[in-house]
């Protein structure tokens, strides 16, 4: 639609070609919206035969509507489009999907459940016979099912969908009970629990376990329940109860350690002093055990034992205490006979002498005791607490028998590594030359690291774990004094140093050759800081290159020979860790970049004038892309032109004048290998080609008008190829009109205006050579247009032109002649013999060049007719009174009333005296008419001048705006009366045209806006133009010239448009108008609701309305909550105060959409 038809006769040797006709093709109608139908099964809405659809896509072979429903077929789309008419495109394709029937439900069991697996939805439905009888809709959930009962599903009907078709989903009965028994001895089922059973502790079943095919434990007073499992394809069984009893009651023995003996027993229990690894028999009522049998880590045991019907009781646990820890105990001295460092006063410690017998010691106050005699150096003497109650022995101290010392102990400190280390922890060992106490971790001094966990080994030697965070000295010190041996010496001190290293080795990479080089091979040096282990090729990653031989040089060097075949950037690069220090640091990465150049430079030619040139001097620059030597003018060839100076900018840069004499092609090469870069590459070709062009400028004339025209004053443009120069009004030959206004637009357009006063062939000719080109001298060649000036009207004829009063239907015949053709022919009936004021829209459009036609209501009645023919000329003519009453009806004498006609109705100012032909009519004769010029619109009451005849050309010669009022008798007495104006006379001409819109605003509709402007003046109109802007500003510059002295003027584009309009008449006053606001607009869906925070970039269909909010700001606010956008108003977006309504939609300044709040 956007590219016309266009049709014209064909030039021949010795005719111009034709007009241009254009067939306006239409734009193609939106695409159709229908429906389906599904109960029917056909579309929704008929199919008329404006419309065709197809079963493909590419519409072949489409059918044709018929004003009915189509029939659908389940699972194959339709698709529509409005059918292609004279110049409308067929419409876009509607694809409608039709969709296939609901599938068959597949139901199934979650027989665990007892269920359907599926929940039944809204849209389907089951019953329990296949007749689906009184069947019950899905609710959302699962149906319970029950073993044996059947079940039946469909898709339920809907005013959309069929029925589906029924599914049958068989029920299966439950499988047998099982029947498990009891082992009370081993407190477990006699059976085993297969995996196809479950079992719980509620008869519910909740919780169940599945059997593992093992016995299962049970709880004495617990019943427990079982069942078949449910399976995939099968129910649970019912459920079996098996009752258990509760144990016996739990035995209370009591154990007395100081006889050895376990009471209120009886046969029917059992014992164990070892946890139950053997239990032994009862006896009696008293069972003795000896106390040196028994230990705290196995107390005594008593139980009821089982029988083939009752359970074992609970265990009954006697309580065997530990004795407690063994006493303080420092030495024991041969000397004297003594035992030192004992607790102070102790009543409850027995001793003895090398596995002896146990003596009571008497404690003194100073915790030494002297009781045991006959001690000798090496004796092993060991000290307890007494057993008592439940509680059994004490541990034992011991001590050998020596003669008491005065040697200080002293301590040897060393560490868990070397003595140099990377290590993060070093356990450092204490080790003093005797058992010592007092000892602990406060005792030690850490510096340059932070004490960890601290372990007592034995009595001489204990470890530290001291920590720490990086590379530094650190020392561990036992201080002197700070523990005491067995016989109070105190010790000596000690110390260990650690050299701690974490610092990881770095690489520095180097290459034999420079950043930049030409070479095939390059050795590559790896520099580490320190003596690294592990180094590897492997580790060595290389872009743009060939490994090579890899070389250890010592333990901190290493070379690796790189080769490459081309031109780029090679990379050398080490990643962290891919090799370590002696200690276990890891490396650090390393990376080298080499660039290797085997390019030639390239070479760019560029030139001092466009592609295409008249110049006959011309400069190209020679551009290579990177320093050269070895270049001058020698090396340069040039074709169709002579070389001039030669001249190097910069080392890189060269320009070179070359000169011409006519017109040609002109080549300039650089050929390669003429010069070298640095590294002695050679360069590579370039050409520049220019087009050297001295022919004149040629000329187009075109005008504002079509071909043939009714327009008095037309404006011819003149468009050269080229600027020139020397071309006035005085080169412009003009035939059949008068020269008026010329302007240079610009150096190569120009324009003239050009005015006529009647039908004629008017010529415009530029002959050749009246100018030349700016650039070059050259001259012009000609140019003619040719416009036809056609003002005359179509022809309208009525027959008959009255009627007197009859009763039968008024049938006059209108018959309209043109000889360029009709535009269009309307024609109106009315009471009056005056033009009716409707717009012509709203007349009856007339058939072909005249038809008869029928008017059936009673009155008195005037035909009037208007016809334009495609030149726009427009001839208005009315006939009557045609009179009809009713069937029956007595006809009036006279029931018409008089008619007026004024020529013209209204004047625009002009300085000459108005002139207006009033013509008088009536069906039976005019008895009298009046006259008489006002100022005003009122009826006059005197001073009225009696007409003559009954057509009669008045006067006005007085300057100042007129009403013409003219009032009509007939003889029947019958009056009439109108006015006509404004007419206006001036003492001199300066009211610029009269500038008219049929619509000077309108409020948002999606249609294009359309306004039609006409402009007219008593002195002629010499131009007139428009342009649409989005305010009342009046543009400077981009106006439209307008054609004729009128036009429709159209804008398509979304927005809020001002139409402004200039007219300039052939005295050259100067009239403007701006006409609005007009409102276009596009309806598009948007979103409900809008997040806050989204930016107008995230959504991109929704209207928006700009406006002015309380605060004075130019907002941008969104307008729509509700899913559609829609025309609107002031009052919906703010408050009568000028404030946002609450929850309006908007976006800000920055782009973001923020909703409206007051609060």
């Amino acid at each position: 639609a956007t590219n016309d038809i266009r049709v014209r006769v064909a030039a021949t040797g010795l005719t111009l070609p034709g007009a241009i006709q254009t067939l306006d093709i239409l734009v193609a109608p939106a695409a159709t919206t229908y429906t389906i139908n599904y109960t029917a099964e056909t579309t929704t809405e008929v199919i008329p035969a404006t419309v065709e659809y197809s079963t493909v896509v590419g519409m072949t072979s489409p059918t044709t509507g018929t004003g009915a429903n189509v029939a659908l077929t389940p699972g194959a789309n339709k698709y529509f489009r409005v059918k292609a008419t004279g110049l409308t495109l067929p419409g876009a394709v509607q694809t409608l999907v039709v969709a296939n029937r609901p599938a068959t439900p597949a139901y199934t069991i979650n027989y665990t459940a007892e269920t359907t697996t599926q929940v039944i939805p809204a849209t389907d439905e089951y019953a329990n016979n296949v007749g689906m009888t009184s069947a019950t809709s899905g609710t959302g959930v699962v149906l319970a099912v029950t073993p044996g009962n059947n079940l039946y599903f469909r898709v339920k009907a809907t005013g959309l969908t069929l029925p589906g078709a029924v599914q049958t989903l068989v029920v299966a009965n439950r499988p047998a009970t099982p029947a498990y028994t009891i082992n009370y001895t081993a407190e477990t089922t006699t059976q085993v629990i297969p995996a196809t059973d479950e079992y719980a502790n509620n008869v519910g079943m909740t919780s169940a376990t599945s059997g593992t095919g093992v016995v299962l434990a049970v709880t004495p007073g617990n019943n427990l329940y079982f069942r078949t499992k449910a399976t995939a394809g099968a129910f649970a069984s019912a459920v079996q109860t098996l009752t258990v009893a509760n144990r016996p009651a739990t035995p209370a023995a009591v154990y007395n350690t100081a006889t050895g003996n376990l009471t209120s027993v009886t046969t029917a229990m059992e014992y164990s002093i070892n946890g139950g690894t053997v239990w032994n028999a009862c006896e009696s009522t008293i069972q003795a055990i000896a106390v040196e049998s028994l230990s705290a880590s196995n107390d005594i045991k008593v139980v009821v034992t089982s029988t083939g019907s009752s359970f074992e009781s609970n265990i009954q646990t006697i309580d065997i205490l530990a004795g407690p820890s063994a006493p303080t105990f420092s030495n024991a001295d041969a000397q004297q006979d003594k035992l030192i460092g004992l607790p102070i006063n102790a009543t409850n410690l027995e001793g003895r002498i090398n596995s002896g017998s146990w003596i009571s010691l008497i404690v003194s106050g100073t915790g030494e005791s002297t009781t045991l005699v006959g001690i000798n150096v090496g004796d092993t003497v060991d000290v307890r607490v007494k057993a008592t109650g439940t509680t059994l022995y004490g541990e034992t101290a011991t001590k050998i028998a020596i003669n008491m010392d005065i040697i200080a102990p002293t301590v040897s400190v060393t560490a868990s590594t070397s003595d140099i280390t990377s290590e993060s922890s070093i356990i450092y060992t204490m080790q003093f030359s005797e058992a010592v106490t007092g000892f602990d971790i406060a005792d030690i001094t850490v510096s340059s690291g932070t004490k960890g966990t601290f372990t007592a080994v034995d009595a001489d030697t204990y470890t530290l774990e001291v920590t720490n965070t990086g590379s530094s000295t650190q020392i561990v010190t036992v201080n002197a004094g700070v523990c005491t041996d067995i016989a109070t010496n105190p010790n000596t001190s000690g110390s260990k140093t650690i050299t701690i290293d974490r610092t990881q080795p770095t690489c520095v990479i180097t290459a034999n050759t420079t950043n930049i080089t030409t070479a095939s091979s390059i050795i590559y040096t790896f520099e580490f800081s320190k003596n690294v282990i592990d180094f590897v090729i492997g580790d060595i990653t290389v872009t743009n290159g060939t490994k090579g031989t890899f070389t250890e040089v010592d333990q901190d060097t290493y070379t690796l020979v790189v080769t490459n075949s081309g031109s780029y950037i090679q990379t050398i690069h080490l990643d962290s860790g891919v090799c370590t220090d002696v200690l276990g640091n890891y490396s650090l990465s390393a990376d080298k970049v080499i660039t290797i150049d085997r390019a030639g430079p390239t070479v760019t030619i560029t030139a001092s004038t466009t592609d295409t040139t008249n110049a006959s001097s011309i400069t190209y620059t020679i551009q290579f892309n990177e320093t050269v030597t070895g270049f001058d003018i020698d090396d340069i060839t040039v074709i169709n032109g002579t070389k001039g100076t030669f001249t190097q900018v910069d080392a890189d840069t060269f320009t070179l004048v070359v000169t011409n004499s006519a017109s040609c092609t002109q080549t300039v090469t650089v050929s390669a290998g003429v010069c070298q870069d640095a590294l002695a590459n050679d360069n590579t070709s370039g050409t520049k080609i220019i087009t050297i062009e001295r022919i004149g400028p040629s000329l187009v004339i075109t005008a504002n008008v079509l071909n043939t025209t009714n327009a008095s004053s037309v404006t011819y443009t003149f468009e050269f190829s080229q600027n020139v120069t020397g071309f006035d009004t005085n080169d412009i030959i003009v035939t059949n009109g008068t020269k008026g206004t010329f302007a240079e637009l610009d150096s190569n357009t120009y324009t003239l205006i050009v005015t006529n006063s009647g039908n004629t062939i008017q010529t415009v000719t530029v002959s050749a050579g009246v100018c030349v080109s700016q650039a070059a001298g050259d001259e012009n060649t000609g140019a003619t247009k040719v416009i036809t000036i056609e003002n005359n009207p179509p022809v309208i004829t009525i027959d008959p032109t009255s009627r007197t009063t009859d009763t039968t239907n008024i049938t006059p015949t209108i018959s309209v002649s043109d000889s360029n053709g009709l535009n269009y022919w309307k024609y109106k009936w009315t009471d009056k013999a005056t033009k009716p004021t409707e717009p012509i829209e709203e007349w009856t459009l007339g058939v072909g060049a005249g038809e008869t036609i029928t008017l059936t209501s009673n009155g008195v009645w005037y035909l009037h007719v208007q016809a334009q023919d495609t030149i726009g000329n427009i001839k208005y003519k009315y006939s009557g009174a045609y009179i009809k009453a009713a069937v029956g009806a007595t006809k009036a004498t006279d029931i018409q009333l008089p008619t007026i006609t004024v020529n013209p109705e209204n004047r625009v100012a002009d300085t000459t005296n108005i002139t207006a032909e009033v013509t008088v009519n009536d069906n039976i004769g005019i008895k009298s008419w009046k006259y008489k010029w006002t100022a005003s619109t009122t009826k006059p009451t005197i001073g009225w001048i009696t007409g003559v005849g009954t057509n009669q050309t008045i006067s006005q010669t007085q300057n100042g705006t007129w009403y013409l009022h003219v009032e009509a008798e007939d003889v029947s007495g019958n009056k009439w009366y109108e006015y006509k104006g404004t007419y206006i006379k001036t003492a001199a001409d300066t009211y610029g045209p009269q500038i008219r819109a049929d619509i000077t605003n309108r409020e948002m509709s999606e249609s294009s806006i359309a306004v039609v402007v006409s402009v007219t003046d008593s002195s002629g109109v010499a131009n007139y133009k428009y342009k649409w802007t989005v305010n009342t500003v009046k543009p400077t510059i981009g106006w439209v010239v307008g054609a004729g002295t009128g036009q429709t003027i159209t804008q398509s584009l979304d927005g809020l448009w001002y139409l402004h309009v200039e007219a300039t008449d052939t005295k050259g006053n100067i009239s403007y108008k701006y006409y609005g606001e007009y409102k276009k607009g596009t309806v598009q869906t948007i979103a409900d609701e809008y997040e806050i925070g989204f930016t107008s970039a995230d959504k991109v269909n929704f209207k928006y309305y700009l406006g002015i909010d309380q605060y004075g700001e130019t907002r941008t606010m969104l307008v729509s909550k509700t899913g559609k956008s829609k025309n609107f108003v002031r009052g919906e977006i703010l408050n009568a105060d000028n404030t946002f309504k609450e929850g309006i939609y908007y976006i800000d300044r920055r782009g973001l959409i923020k909703r409206y709040s007051t609060n």
